[in-house]
């Protein structure tokens, strides 16, 4: 599950490999005490169906929460421990926890995404947004 507010700068092949069934961005919220980031995860057909089932809002509005009940709340109850995106996987959140300093596109990036009230329509002052967000053609 990708949000619609990132930016996909590489192949993704590679997330899709491993065992774990469950993977989810992690350790990139700034004032989110909650570990997970709901902007990237990835889940196998059929794994935990008690995840979607259990599921209403006065279930989720009763789990631990920031300001507001979110899927990243609710996922850290149901799922706690799971597997990591983070900067090892080419996974990152544009200058959140993780993010080499400055607004160069780190090395080795695969999806970043734009958390909270960041949009990749703020930043198309830069080449990697213009290419990849964009669809700018790189000049030879």
């Amino acid at each position: 599950m990708l949000d619609l507010d990132l930016i996909v700068t590489d192949d993704l092949t590679p997330l899709f490999e491993g065992d774990e069934p469950f993977r989810i961005l992690t350790g990139v919220n700034a004032s989110n005490p909650c570990p997970y980031n709901g902007s990237v995860w990835r889940l196998d057909i059929g794994y935990r169906p008690d995840v979607w089932s259990d599921f209403s809002l006065e279930a989720a509005a009763a789990v631990a929460h920031d300001k507001f009940p979110d899927d990243q709340a609710w996922f850290a109850h149901k799922l706690p421990g799971a597997a990591a995106f983070g900067p090892a996987d080419g996974v990152y959140a544009f200058q959140k926890p993780g993010w080499p300093r400055g607004e160069a596109l780190p090395k080795g990036g695969r999806i970043v995404a734009f958390p909270g009230w960041r949009d990749p329509s703020g930043f198309t002052h830069l080449p990697w947004v213009r290419i990849h967000w964009l669809g700018e053609q790189v000049a030879a």
